[in-house]
């Protein structure tokens, strides 16, 4: 019964490695559907403007990862009642603008490489980026760690949305 009591509890317990997994693999599946970014990348001569894409996908895969534990841990603290009343509803909130901050950070890579359409991948970075950071404020409320890793993912996606903002305007 004591083990019970420890399941859960922090950012890298089951039910947050969980989730983080569930994110990991659905941005891999992403990148598999996607294809190859090379072309637009050698055909739009972004060579010099973007980071190698296996550094590009390493930090989204790992942002995908600890914000996904992020969550994970709030549902793991809520469903097993050690947070309550606001806190749970913080939780909830912030929730959302997590859901819709992953979900438009894995669009966004096949936006911007894929179809080329470096203005809508602009506006996609820009809403997760918002998005990233709405939920890191509202979870504060709720876990200060969890709030921590969604506002270093609002810094990523912050990097992203300025690096197609560079590279529409130099188109």
């Amino acid at each position: 019964m004591s083990g019970s009591k420890t399941f859960g509890k922090g950012l890298f317990s089951g039910c947050a490695l969980l989730t983080g997994g569930l994110c990991v693999i659905i941005y891999i599946v992403m990148l598999a559907i996607s294809g190859s970014p090379f072309e637009m990348i050698h055909k739009l001569d972004f060579n010099e403007m973007i980071p190698p894409m296996w550094m590009w996908r390493i930090f989204n895969l790992a942002w995908a990862f600890l914000g996904g534990a992020a969550a994970g841990s709030l549902i793991c603290d809520a469903a097993c009642r050690r947070i309550a009343g606001e806190r749970v509803l913080c939780a909830c909130k912030g929730g959302l603008f997590f859901l819709s901050a992953f979900f438009l950070s894995v669009v966004h890579y096949p936006v911007f490489f894929c179809l080329e359409k470096l203005f809508i991948a602009f506006l996609v970075a820009l809403l997760a980026t918002a998005c990233a950071a709405v939920c890191a404020v509202i979870w504060s409320k709720a876990s200060p760690i969890a709030s921590i890793v969604l506002a270093g993912n609002a810094l990523w996606l912050l990097y992203v949305a300025f690096l197609s903002a560079c590279l529409l305007i130099g188109n």
